[in-house]
């Protein structure tokens, strides 16, 4: 058996490109399969990289419906359209995030996966395609789950409520005389699976390949630090290794190593993973003592008293309530979320007008290709506030990185990243094309200031009004449901264009430059989303410009943090 690591957070000892997300290639006897494929479709390029001919696929298994883990579905069947595509029928549902105190932002699938023809959409339960591969889902929440669940929500109508992760599920691939378990992000809890598990197989598989969903994106408190080694406890009592990376992230990694040792490893973008014999034995689990040096770092006051690491000691960290109990949808939780954030009205509107225009940083080896919503703290002194910046801040991500200030460019500097686009997509014979409100079609223009354009610009369209973006082709209902300022709204924008016109590579961007749009109540000066389709996958994104002297200074700042994404997608 063969499992190769195509996407991951980090960087391994090879050229693939990691990106925020999660994708293996699994190579048996009678198959080869993709668990997940990342949030792009970058896993292309990373498998022609690492030899993978992604066209011999004949299975793949999506283990939940979030965009890190599917986001490159689209591409991957554009590529092969006879591999059977096994997911959930909960991973349709419309995701959202509140993470880092962030209003919600949608992390859920495109609309266009559930048209794919080769989908086999799979009730709750145990799937057991052939001797080889199981898929289980409905897992029981015998233990708490993960706590950093708590921003994640499903809307439903208007609400948003607390995602119970009935879409997750998991796949067991048994061959070569192992089993190994793939599981995702676990948001079910790895105890609920490996619970899950013992009872459908009665055994412990040999390894376990997923995230644990421990990586917080603001440090990690003391009962962090004890849940993270709570879980690393209950996992030793198994004879199982663990391969994990993408949510663990990289601090409660290094704190689960100190208890399960060699019995738990990180997977890098790139990494093959080679079974030997590593499973311990079940005596050093029971005469292992993990307690005594790591549990000292923690307060008196917070200790717990302990008994043996046996599985009575787990039983001791499991909810109180049965195991039959059933999972009822929780909303507390989200509408606290929501609650909590500052009322979107004039004064806190003013305020923004203050905040600096964030971006993911380009060719960031953790998350240069993720959808995300950023704001960051206004400058503090008059000085700094004269200044044009950018501050860089990426999503989550599994190591910290140190923040980074950009200063805004000239309008020469923002012209030759477009000529550098332009000839970039000359070179790989690539097409173009945009629809444009607030940038009034800055973005095709600079485009075509190089010779040769006509190459690859395929047209472009100024959408000024909601009618327009309408009439030429972004349905009525995003507009209506989500409103004209919203990733659905660029999403759809994009779309359309690149339908229309056959275009590699659409864009779609939609904002409020200096005042605010008296035709929609939700507009918010210098808010601007915008989103990139293409063949290598679809992305977008959301930013806040700080003030600017004229309308084409904010313009110029929105083209050149559109330009910036598209040299990270298509090279330079």
């Amino acid at each position: 058996m063969r499992i190769i690591n195509i996407i991951e957070n980090t960087a391994g000892k090879n050229d693939c490109i990691p990106e925020h997300g999660l994708c293996f290639y699994v190579e048996t006897k009678k198959h080869k399969i993709l668990v997940d494929t990342g949030a792009s479709g970058l896993l292309v390029e990373n498998a022609d990289q690492l030899g993978i001919d992604l066209a011999d696929v004949d299975t793949v298994v999506i283990t939940h419906g979030h965009y890190d883990h599917g986001g490159g579905i689209l591409s991957f069947a554009d590529l092969n359209d006879t591999a059977t595509i096994y997911i959930s029928e909960h991973a349709f549902q419309k995701f959202y995030s509140t993470s880092r105190g962030r209003r919600p932002r949608y992390i859920g699938l495109s609309r266009k996966v559930k048209d794919l023809p080769q989908l086999e959409i799979l009730e709750d339960g145990v799937t057991k395609i052939d001797d080889e591969l199981t898929i289980f889902s409905d897992i029981g929440d015998r233990y708490e789950n993960p706590q950093t669940n708590s921003t994640l929500f499903i809307k439903e109508g208007s609400e948003l409520v607390e995602d119970d992760f009935r879409h997750e599920q998991c796949l067991v691939v048994s061959s070569g005389g192992k089993k190994i378990l793939f599981s995702g992000c676990a948001h079910n809890g790895i105890q609920n699976i490996m619970d899950k598990y013992v009872s459908i197989f009665k055994s412990e598989p040999d390894a376990v390949i997923s995230g644990f969903h421990t990586a917080r994106d603001r440090g990690y408190s003391k009962e962090d630090i004890k849940e993270i080694r709570n879980i690393a406890k209950d996992l030793a009592e198994y004879e199982s290794v663990y391969y994990t990376g993408h949510c663990t992230g990289v601090e409660p990694f290094e704190e689960m190593q100190k208890i399960l040792k060699d019995q738990i490893k990180y997977v890098h973008c790139g990494d093959e993973i080679k079974f030997g014999d590593s499973r311990k034995s079940r005596s050093r689990s029971r005469d292992m003592d993990i307690d005594d040096d790591i549990d000292n770092n923690i307060d008196d006051d917070e200790e717990e008293t302990r008994t043996s690491r046996s599985r009575s000691s787990r039983a001791s960290r499991r909810k109180e309530e049965p195991e039959s109990a059933p999972r009822e949808r929780r909303s507390s939780r989200a509408k606290e979320a929501v609650e909590s954030r500052p009322k979107e009205k004039a004064s806190s509107r003013e305020s923004s007008r203050e905040k600096e225009a964030v971006v993911s940083k380009p060719k960031e080896a953790s998350n240069s290709r993720v959808k995300q919503a950023v704001v960051s703290k206004p400058k503090e002194t008059a000085a700094a506030k004269k200044k044009d910046a950018e501050h860089v801040k990426s999503k989550e991500t599994a190591p910290a990185k140190k923040e980074d200030t950009v200063v805004v460019r000239a309008e020469d500097t923002v012209r030759a990243k477009y000529r550098r686009i332009t000839e970039t997509l000359i070179k790989r014979g690539l097409s173009f094309t945009s629809m444009e409100s607030c940038t009034s079609g800055l973005i095709a223009s600079l485009i075509t200031d190089t010779e040769g354009a006509s190459a690859v610009m395929k047209g472009a369209y100024i959408t000024y009004s909601n009618e327009a973006k309408v009439l030429h082709g972004v349905p009525k209902e995003t507009i209506d449901k989500y409103g004209v300022y919203s990733y659905e709204t660029a999403e759809d924008m994009a779309f359309s264009a690149g339908a229309i016109y056959e275009a590699d590579v659409a864009i779609g961007v939609t904002g409020t430059m200096g005042n605010t749009d008296p035709s929609n109540d939700d507009s918010v000066p210098g808010e601007v989303y915008f989103a990139i389709a293409s063949k290598f996958g679809n992305r977008s994104y959301h930013a806040n410009i700080p003030p600017k002297h004229s309308r084409y200074e904010y313009k110029l700042a929105v083209a050149e943090l559109v330009a910036d994404k598209l040299i990270e997608i298509i090279g330079k």
